[in-house]
């Protein structure tokens, strides 16, 4: 199963309360998570969704000097 078929459930057993609740937290994802069921979730649990698709951060690193691409604890790790 693919995780964005969880996304919900994942939002919603959150552990950590925001620091702030009337401020929208981002949530950074792959292309993989494009699409109405996904962005609905998120926006749903306060959150600003960010899909990219990697070839969107390559050209922005070429483009812009000192641009860093926004991954998951997780990616970075398994990179």
């Amino acid at each position: 199963m693919h995780d964005v078929k969880l996304l919900d459930a994942i939002l919603d057993r959150v552990v950590m309360e925001s620091p702030s609740v009337e401020a929208l937290q981002n949530l950074s994802a792959d292309a993989g998570y494009k699409g109405v069921p996904a962005w609905n979730a998120v926006v749903s649990h306060n959150y600003q969704p960010h899909f990219k698709q990697r070839r969107e951060d390559a050209r922005l690193k070429r483009s812009e000097p000192g641009y860093k691409a926004r991954r998951w604890v997780v990616e970075r790790t398994h990179s």
